[in-house]
């Protein structure tokens, strides 16, 4: 039976490839849900299941926001060329806005999926779990192997325990992982401190350290300056004069100490400072349990609360997006923000308001690690190694995935990342003998070197392969301020033991229960009528401590304890059940840190 399809196939060649070239579009074929599987031969060798071949012109990618690619395409811009002369073929963006992930879906109930597509992976395990089951994506290890694609298969090494840890998987990759590392630095205004540290003694009679100003010494002043906050502690005092203080000198009560956003990512940096995870699995006691129900979340949610409370933190923070949070640090309207590692752009705002110079506003800017907890823990975000991923249709010809598949082993080398990262060399940056590159791009009127991606937007494919390769460019103007905090906020994340361990009810219960987590987390931290928590009395550095960070009311804790109780019922006794059931099997895989 096999030798037969293999013969029928053979015979239809010549005929159907004449038809698919002619009409350059996509060709069916009898597989099997999942797609072709290489592994599966004749008694010759041939693939049995294999399709017509036809020649692949163009393959279509679909992503959102970045519509802009075709420009590059058009013009056949210098990166783009140079991709499509290693790859032989034309690659189109098709562009979706923040609507993606549900014109995705319609796309697969239509059977209309792209040749490439942007996916949450397992992050969205039940539409991931869709298109596995649906035969709607190839599975990557079937067709990578070290000897046909090295570069695919050298890359997915490092994302080896997802075939394990993602119990729907069977055994399999599905998707290429983009990868990416945390990207996050706390931002600090130095022009305040240094305006504070100007009048310290002043503040600290304010502040109850000392009696009167003519009571400073040099070393009341060394102890009790202004600096990068450490910890929480310091963080919170810090926060506190950035309020109180006019740290801007401007004479009026218009600043804020720390603005976040909606995003409540954002505000992860916290919970690692109180020792648990963010949006993950960590071990509590002899098990895992989600981050959502821990005590460390419980203390994390009472000091932002605190914050907010004492009006140290804006109440605004609940519901602005990210701009209107970079707006307010670079306006002189909030003193700290947690914030990507793109300091060009708030040098840029700061300019743009103070009609200042480059140099002036790296002096009035501070980034730093966030600050650490009790026991020392501090952390960034807490993604596990990448952030979303690309899957390949399965239901088109052989040839055409195998071109989907040449684009990426292409990206993945290392011609191909640093054409991503740098563009072409001689045209956008040149090296010198010793090895450093120079930005040959044109600098923005405010003297800023131009981003590789606005000179030839082809570099977008950037999302392919890396999501913050360009945080590492040592091209970039600042990039000696920017690339070593990126190298610090890589090293600094907090990752999960089972990265990636997605059970059954995981994908039925975790979304609902995790909802239920952030409702309540809103509603604590609005505080409205201080319903939860009081503002805090009488507060002198001296002696306010660890003891009142780990202090929390009754209300609170029965707000708190109540959504426990309820996440537990919706679901998350079955998924804690479950996850270390899975573990305890010897199926998932344990990720050395």
């Amino acid at each position: 039976m096999k030798a037969f399809k293999k013969i029928m196939a053979l015979a239809l060649m010549g005929v159907m490839s004449l038809s698919v070239v002619a009409c350059g579009g996509k060709s069916g074929d009898n597989r099997k849900p999942g797609g072709y599987d290489p592994t599966e031969k004749g008694e010759d060798g041939w693939a049995y299941n294999d399709t017509v071949d036809e020649t692949v012109t163009e393959i279509e990618i679909f992503k959102n926001d970045w519509a802009v690619f075709n420009n590059a395409r058009s013009a056949n811009s210098p990166v783009y060329s140079k991709i499509k002369s290693e790859v032989g073929f034309d690659i189109k963006a098709m562009n979706s806005s923040s609507n993606w992930q549900q014109q995705l879906g319609l796309m697969q109930a239509e059977g209309e999926m792209p040749d490439i597509f942007l996916t949450e992976g397992p992050e969205e395990s039940e539409f991931f779990n869709s298109l596995i089951q649906n035969g709607d994506i190839i599975a990557i290890s079937d067709w990578v192997s070290e000897a046909t694609y090295p570069n695919i298969y050298n890359y997915m090494k490092k994302f080896e325990y997802m075939r394990s840890n993602i119990s729907y998987a069977g055994g399999k990759s599905w998707y290429i992982p983009s990868s990416w590392a945390n990207e996050k630095s706390l931002y600090v205004r130095q022009d305040w401190i240094d305006n504070l540290n100007n009048k310290l003694a002043s503040v600290l009679v304010k502040e109850g350290v000392i009696a009167s100003e003519s009571d400073m010494t040099e070393e009341i002043e060394k102890k009790w300056k202004f600096g990068a906050p450490k910890d929480l502690l310091e963080f919170y005092r810090l926060a506190r004069a950035f309020t109180l203080y006019d740290p801007d000198s401007n004479g009026t009560d218009d600043t804020t100490g720390y603005m976040s956003e909606s995003n409540k990512d954002m505000d992860a940096w916290v919970y690692m400072a109180f020792d648990t995870g963010w949006c993950q699995f960590v071990k509590d006691g002899d098990s895992y349990v989600y981050s959502d129900v821990t005590e460390g979340s419980m203390y994390a949610t009472a000091y932002i609360t605190r914050l907010i409370t004492d009006g140290y933190m804006s109440l605004d923070s609940l519901t602005a997006d990210n701009g209107t949070k970079q707006d307010r640090f670079s306006q002189g309207k909030a003193g700290m923000i947690y914030a990507h590692n793109w300091l060009n752009n708030f040098l840029s705002a700061i300019m743009s308001v103070t009609k200042c110079s480059i140099e002036e506003a790296r002096s009035k800017v501070l980034m730093c690690d966030p600050p650490a907890g009790k026991n020392g823990a501090w952390n960034g975000a807490g993604q596990d190694l990448s952030w979303q991923g690309f899957c390949i249709n399965a239901n088109m010809s052989n040839s055409r995935i195998r071109a989907c598949l040449d684009l990426y082993e292409y990206l993945l080398s290392d011609e191909g990342y640093q054409l991503l990262q740098y563009g072409v060399e001689g045209e956008h940056y040149e090296v010198d003998a010793q090895g450093n590159k120079t930005s040959l791009l044109q600098r923005n009127p405010e003297g800023f070197y131009l981003s590789i991606v606005s000179a030839d937007p082809a570099t977008m494919l950037y999302a392919l392969v890396d999501w913050t390769m360009h945080y590492r460019s040592t091209v970039q103007s600042n990039a000696d301020i920017i690339v070593p905090r990126q190298e610090r906020s890589e090293a600094n994340s907090y990752k999960s033991d089972y990265p990636a361990l997605y059970t059954e009810a995981s994908i039925d219960y975790l979304a609902d229960c995790h909802s239920l987590f952030e409702e309540t987390v809103a509603l604590l931290e609005k505080n409205e009528k201080g319903l939860y928590m009081q503002k805090t009395a009488n507060y002198n550095p001296t002696t306010f401590g660890w003891d009142q960070l780990y202090t929390v009311s009754a209300v609170f804790q029965n707000k708190w304890k109540s959504m426990v109780k309820n996440y537990k019922e919706y679901g998350g006794t079955v998924i804690f059940e479950e996850y270390n059931d899975y573990i305890a099997s010897g199926k998932a895989v344990k990720v050395t840190k």
